[in-house]
């Protein structure tokens, strides 16, 4: 009777650390501090898109497809992934800049036209060297000039908007050499704006973690001191 009261003890205890324990772990999202972006500045950036379909080692290949594509006129449905080169000149052969890394797909039925998602990852220069800008935009493949929304960025261009003025350069069969010209809007120091928002994260985070630490280690030393109490009344050796 005594050791059946002292295990009814004991995994009560043990399932009430465990609530205990969960629920102070699922406060990881209650922090809303104040947020004040800055000054912002615009930095403009020209360089070439090479999208190659077809050869021994092309930069974009299709995926996947609608089971009408092959009879639709603009390829509805085709979903391509791509990883093309941005280079500073049309040539192919000029300095690498960065990658265009992502995937377009046929979005019209009609006319032609694509759905871009992709970001353009920058390579070629100290100063941007790893930092990215996100593009999600419609682009209309036919038309001579064209737009695309920027919508994001990381490194050098966190928090990015803008747009991308697309001017096809050169089109053989199903590759093209795209000219592209970005207008890009960002706060105008990145690196003091890290150090005002993720320090005292940090610092409230780790004294947080610090006090949910002290609280659980109470809190179970009570239930160990309660249930070594009641195992000594109850537990017949």
């Amino acid at each position: 009777m005594g050791g059946t009261k002292f295990f009814s003890f004991l995994a009560v205890a043990m399932v009430l650390s465990l609530v205990h324990i969960q629920a102070q772990q699922g406060n990881w999202g209650d922090e809303t501090v104040p947020y004040t972006m800055g000054p912002e500045k615009m930095t403009k950036l020209r360089f070439y898109f090479h999208d190659i379909v077809t050869g021994n080692n092309p930069t974009a290949v299709q995926i996947a497809q609608a089971t009408g594509t092959n009879s639709s006129s603009t390829l509805f449905g085709a979903l391509f992934m791509i990883d093309d080169p941005l280079t500073e000149g049309p040539d192919p052969n000029s300095r690498l800049v960065g990658r265009a890394q992502g995937f377009y797909g046929s979005a019209g039925q009609k006319e032609p036209a694509l759905i871009l998602g992709m970001s353009l990852v920058f390579t070629g220069n100290e100063k941007f060297n790893g930092s990215t800008i996100s593009v999600l935009s419609r682009n209309p493949v036919t038309h001579t000039e064209r737009e695309f929304a920027i919508v994001g960025g990381t490194g050098y261009f966190q928090f990015a908007r803008g747009f991308i003025s697309a001017k096809t350069y050169s089109l053989v069969g199903p590759n093209a050499v795209v000219e592209y010209n970005c207008t890009i809007v960002h706060p105008s120091s990145v690196s003091e704006l890290g150090k005002s928002n993720s320090s005292p994260g940090k610092s409230d985070s780790s004294s947080g973690s610090q006090i949910s630490l002290v609280s659980n280690l109470v809190f179970v030393s009570v239930i160990a001191y309660v249930t070594i109490n009641l195992s000594l009344q109850h537990f017949s050796w």
